[in-house]
């Protein structure tokens, strides 16, 4: 309270003087630009909302960001060109009303994250039980990022809130990873038992026993249930299952044929294009970035020559508009190549189009819009942001 204060009454001493974003010296304008574009270029997985109020020599810094080099770069840099500098930018998250629970663990089969804390606001992505989240803020709801490090809001009932010690605890084990489509976790190991929750393929549980027929399992908000043991692996047994092929994610997509395209989904009860690409590689235990526009800036870009041939299964292909002299690159839909001039995508559901007019499934407005493709599976863990869950961070 005293901080805001003392912050309010520096904010007023420069407000006859202070300068808005469009008035600062243009210097100084770069020089925040150029940070926000080194530490948090976009928005969607980064906050950097700082405003400098500039007067003769000094400046002072207030406003929020998640990136801490980021606010010690724009004070150094002020320095630098000469300023005396007060920084009051907030770094998140902070102690203020968390305390050391900055983390949480998602407790619904599937968490509905928005653009703001409201039941109004547009959904921007989801997240499935079990997963290790990241606390930014709380205001009345939660303010959390993802482990492909996007950025949403959850109401409080969605995510349990613990410390960093806690989610080591949970992440350790022992787990259980949810293998099919669709379940549900049953209060009594017995016919007619009354469901504790439904799981969706990618949730993940804490195993306390292996039965003859299920597992007794714990969510993460504390209920215990039994699963069918068909529906479910251990993680550390289905984790050697997995090889990280192109055979193996091209058959998960199979699997999610039909599935309803869902703006902004991520799991086998709705996608949109890119939550298909998402979830098809996090049933197979790995994390990429979560929007098309993101996507295709990882892995080998390549052209693809017009007969397809230099393509490969498993490949990324991307559609949207060209950049013309007037217009930027615009990147609005992704999919899996399957080869054979076949690919795999949602759009009004999960289906495979193919680029060739011979073909019966033969896709005429996405082939005339297919800007280019990407291979990514030879950077799994080379890349920070194509990783398997064990060397990602938000998962130890």
């Amino acid at each position: 309270m005293h901080r805001l204060l003392f912050i309010s009454l520096l904010a007023a001493l420069f407000s006859p003087l202070a300068l808005s974003a469009q008035e600062l010296p243009q210097p100084i304008q770069h020089l925040s630009d150029s940070i926000k574009g080194v530490y948090a270029p976009d928005s969607r997985t980064a906050i950097y909302q700082i405003a400098i109020h500039a007067d003769g020599t000094n400046a002072l810094l207030t406003g929020t960001t998640t990136s801490r080099p980021a606010s010690q770069a724009l004070e150094q840099g002020l320095k630098d060109r000469g300023y005396q500098v007060l920084n009051s930018i907030r770094v998140m998250p902070d102690d203020n009303g968390l305390g050391e629970a900055t983390w949480g663990i998602i407790r619904n089969s599937v968490c509905n994250l928005r653009s703001r804390p409201d039941y109004d606001a547009a959904q921007s992505t989801q997240a499935m039980m079990g997963t290790p989240v990241r606390v930014i803020q709380r205001n009345g709801w939660y303010q959390i990022q993802t482990p492909d490090h996007y950025l949403g809001w959850v109401e409080r009932a969605a995510v349990q809130i613990v410390t960093r010690e806690q989610l080591r605890k949970w992440n350790s084990g022992p787990l259980l990873v949810v293998t099919a489509l669709w379940g549900q976790v049953m209060s009594a190991d017995k016919a007619g038992a009354d469901p504790v929750s439904d799981v969706v393929a990618g949730n993940r549980l804490r195993l306390l026993e292996t039965l003859k027929h299920s597992y007794h399992v714990e969510l993460p908000n504390g209920l215990r249930g039994y699963l069918d043991r068909s529906l479910a692996m251990p993680l550390k047994q289905w984790r050697k299952s997995l090889d990280h092929s192109a055979g193996s994610l091209l058959r998960t997509a199979r699997r999610l044929i039909g599935t309803p395209y869902l703006w902004s989904g991520m799991t086998p009860k709705g996608m949109d294009c890119s939550g298909f690409v998402r979830t098809v590689l996090y049933m197979n235990d790995i994390i990429i970035p979560r929007d098309a526009s993101q996507m295709y800036l990882k892995g080998d870009h390549i052209e693809i020559a017009p007969d397809y041939s230099n393509l490969r299964p498993g490949d990324l292909v991307f559609f949207g508009r060209k950049a013309t002299a007037t217009s930027r690159l615009h990147v609005s839909h992704v999919g899996l190549y399957m080869g054979g001039g076949r690919f795999i995508h949602s759009l009004g559901t999960v289906h495979i189009s193919s680029f060739l007019p011979s073909d019966s499934l033969y896709d005429a407005y996405d082939t005339g819009r297919l800007l280019f493709a990407s291979r990514i599976l030879p950077y799994l863990n080379q890349d920070p942001d194509i990783t398997t869950t064990d060397h990602n961070d938000f998962y130890h």
